[in-house]
């Protein structure tokens, strides 16, 4: 190698270091919250196929702004992400309420982690929860839908047991 490379990558090493080294000044003053913004989304976390479930969200107040709204991915659909409230906004500081209704299959039941996204001014803030909805047994599904809407079979069993 001739010097001339040998002097380049020298003084590219000593300029790294001495960027790194460097401390940053900063001017003005950064003013530091001693409450910091909490966002919460909560509810049920087992909900039965077809069950109409009520799920909170809060924003704590913030100093951007006093509204905001938030956007559910209920991760049933990989597309579907819902936009709340459905007109107008939510303010900081207040709970707010929606109502979800799980819909599943006995084999789509499981496991699910829906995200909510609160969207204030510029900032953004997400939570998650975990709600198991249990599978259901297609022939006891049947059965109880078959009593349900003939009585009369629940007294023949009944009547034969």
């Amino acid at each position: 190698m001739n010097n001339r490379i040998k002097k380049g990558i020298v003084v590219g090493i000593l300029s790294m270091l001495i960027l790194l080294t460097t401390p940053t000044i900063v001017i003005g003053e950064i003013e530091a919250s001693d409450d910091p913004i909490e966002f919460t989304f909560t509810g049920p976390t087992e909900a039965k196929d077809g069950e109409k479930c009520i799920y909170t969200f809060y924003l704590s107040p913030n100093p951007e702004s006093d509204e905001y709204i938030v956007k559910v991915h209920w991760k049933e659909a990989d597309m579907i992400i819902y936009e709340y409230p459905r007109d107008g906004v939510f303010h900081t500081g207040d709970y707010n309420e929606i109502w979800y209704v799980w819909y599943k299959s006995w084999w789509e039941s499981g496991v699910f982690y829906p995200e909510a996204t609160a969207y204030c001014g510029n900032s953004t803030y997400n939570a998650t929860i975990e709600v198991t909805v249990p599978k259901n047994n297609p022939f006891s599904y049947k059965l109880n839908w078959l009593f349900e809407h003939f009585p009369i079979f629940t007294k023949l069993i009944r009547f034969l047991l």
